[in-house]
């Protein structure tokens, strides 16, 4: 096993340095450089990796696909699966090229997507109506809705199924995503439409506490760019003679930090015994309110604990690197934090999980995660983001390699017919029986060898549905 070297505090750094930088630079010449480090010459220095000035000689196809070559078979955690030599020409972009490089079997994660779009991540924000979609066999049910966004002004609500988009029942658009043959991003573009400011969706939607006699309505949503908080809930609930904290956290922004530190201000002036953290929904994202995170709930740590373990490529073996906890004020001296998870809880919810547990009791309540414990950088160039996974974590005890996901302790169905928060849902119910009993319920406990419960259907709309339902979150 590896051993960890320094911190890579400034690894996390350079995460939003370099979605701030970027561009071309024409003045360089048209050839192709050698595969020399495009992460500078002091990649055995046993600093954390950083970038140089390197980019495409021009934004052109021609020079951004040896660029997106050169990085994968340099930093990328996977770089000796990547060929030495590639037919540029039998790719007409550099994301049809990165898909061919991809270690397939084991690399769902890396990705090219606009600068913009990574902009708006990293600053909280999101373009879309504020739906969040569950993708099932004859309707997709919401999840849950975003505030500031299209959908909550419409009154859409957790629990509502949506028959129709823009005039196509959920069968039809189903049957042209298979017959297309389409990616993950082309199927979710052809049922909500591009990704665009002041795009119109038709909505076609049974509400979901309505009468079974009572018609469907017709709604209309735009896309807007809008910021959801990334907490939103900070509740505090008796049960059982003890204040029991419940935290909904969406995804891990720039802007958490701020949001988690007033959550626990509150939570700490409280006493509360006992904290939910709900992160069904969460996919991920900053590593920087990671770190704050967790040491706000395992209040114990003395700020030289290891928090995580990184390691990189055997190219970058000696950075390899290893995180503290911090002190903070407002943390929280728990013995154990409850969990509720489901498939699209990923990325950095998955190393709060797997990284608390040498220091805590960890109940994790729900369905396994998504199987994601891996680090990635995004590379600006041009108006583009590359983010190729760069590096694997693992916990103080070198444990990890969650690559189907983590189980749960008490497995449950998420409840799309309860509002989150509402003591009666099944997840967080779960977990105040486990806190009142010391144990899973009996219903959960019939569920533990079994799968997630869902219609029969067809292996191939089975298939579908399982790319649609990944989690979106981007880092």
């Amino acid at each position: 096993m590896k051993k960890p070297a320094q911190s890579i505090s400034a690894l996390f750094f350079i995460f939003t340095l370099i979605l701030l930088a970027g561009g071309c630079d024409n003045s360089h010449s048209q050839d192709v450089p050698e595969p020399e480090s495009v992460l500078g010459d002091d990649s055995t220095s046993g600093q954390a990796p950083s970038t140089t000035d390197y980019k495409p000689a021009s934004c052109e196809p021609a020079d951004t696909k040896p660029f997106v070559h050169r990085v994968m078979r340099d930093i990328y955690y996977w770089n000796d699966t990547v060929p030495e030599n590639v037919r540029y020409e039998d790719f007409e972009t550099p994301e049809q090229l990165l898909e061919f490089l991809k270690y397939k079997e084991m690399d769902h994660h890396s990705f090219l997507i606009s600068k913009s779009s990574a902009r708006r991540f990293q600053d909280g924000q999101q373009l879309g109506t504020g739906l969040v979609p569950s993708y099932g066999p004859s309707a997709i049910r919401v999840q849950s809705v975003l505030a500031n966004s299209s959908a909550k002004e419409a009154g859409i609500e957790r629990g509502d199924a949506i028959l129709q988009v823009n005039g196509r029942t959920i069968d039809e658009l189903y049957q042209s995503i298979r017959e297309a043959q389409l990616t993950e991003q082309q199927a979710l573009e052809l049922i909500w439409g591009p990704e665009k400011e002041g795009g119109k969706v038709d909505l076609v939607i049974k509400k979901h506490n309505a009468p079974k006699d009572k018609e469907p309505v017709n709604i209309t949503l735009s896309k807007t760019v809008f910021t959801p908080p990334t907490v939103s809930k900070t509740d505090i609930m008796e049960v059982d003679g003890q204040k029991v904290g419940y935290l909904v956290f969406n995804t891990f922004a720039t802007t958490s930090t701020e949001e988690l530190t007033q959550s626990f201000a509150k939570y700490k002036s409280e006493g509360i015994s006992e904290l939910v953290l709900d992160l069904r929904y969460n996919g991920g994202g900053d590593t920087n309110p990671l770190v704050h995170l967790a040491s706000l709930i395992w209040g114990y740590n003395s700020g030289s604990e290891e928090f995580s373990k990184v390691y990189f490529n055997e190219k970058y073996a000696s950075s390899n690197s290893s995180v503290p906890f911090l002190q903070l004020d407002n943390r929280l001296n728990l013995n154990r934090v409850f969990v509720l998870t489901s498939p699209d809880t990923a990325s950095s919810s998955e190393i709060l999980i797997n990284n608390l547990k040498p220091y805590m009791d960890v109940i994790q309540i729900g369905r396994t995660t998504y199987g994601k414990p891996y680090v990635m950088l995004p590379l600006s160039f041009c108006d583009k983001v590359l983010a190729p996974v760069i590096a694997e974590t693992k916990n103080a005890l070198d444990l990890g390699e969650y690559y189907n996901g983590i189980k749960p302790d008490c497995p449950v169905d998420d409840d799309l017919d309860h509002k989150l928060g509402d003591k009666s849902e099944g997840l967080l119910s779960e977990a105040l029986y486990y806190m009142a009993n010391g144990q899973c319920s009996e219903q959960s406990s019939a569920l533990r060898s079994s799968p997630s419960s869902k219609q029969s259907t067809s292996q191939k709309t089975e298939d579908l549905l399982r790319r649609l339902n990944r989690p979106q979150t981007l880092f």
